[in-house]
C-alpha cells in the first residue's frame, strides 16, 4: 500500500476504526465477493480512505488502500450528514 498508493498501514487501520466509516459490502469492485469496501477518515494522512479488505475465514485482510476521490468523499460525507 505504502509504495504504490502512499498510505501508511497506520492511516489505514485509523480509517477502520473511525466511527463513521462506510461498510460496503461486498466491495462492487470485487470479483469473487469475498471483499469489502471500507471508506473512513484516517487523522495522520488528514484525508479520507478507500480500504479494500479481503474475507479470510473469520479474519479480514488489508489488499489496498487509496485516498479517497471525489465521489467517495461526497458518499462519506453525506452519509455521515445522516
Amino acid at each position: 500500500m505504502r509504495l504504490r498508493h502512499r498510505v501508511l498501514l497506520s492511516w489505514a487501520q485509523e480509517a477502520w476504526e473511525d466511527p463513521a466509516a462506510l461498510v460496503v459490502d461486498p466491495d462492487p469492485g470485487s470479483r469473487g465477493g469475498r471483499s469489502i469496501r471500507v471508506i473512513g477518515y484516517s487523522p495522520g494522512a488528514r484525508a479520507i480512505l478507500v480500504l479494500i479488505l479481503v474475507k479470510d475465514g473469520d479474519r479480514l485482510v488489508a489488499a489496498s488502500a487509496w485516498r479517497a476521490n471525489a465521489s467517495h468523499q461526497r458518499r462519506y460525507v453525506k452519509e455521515m450528514d445522516v
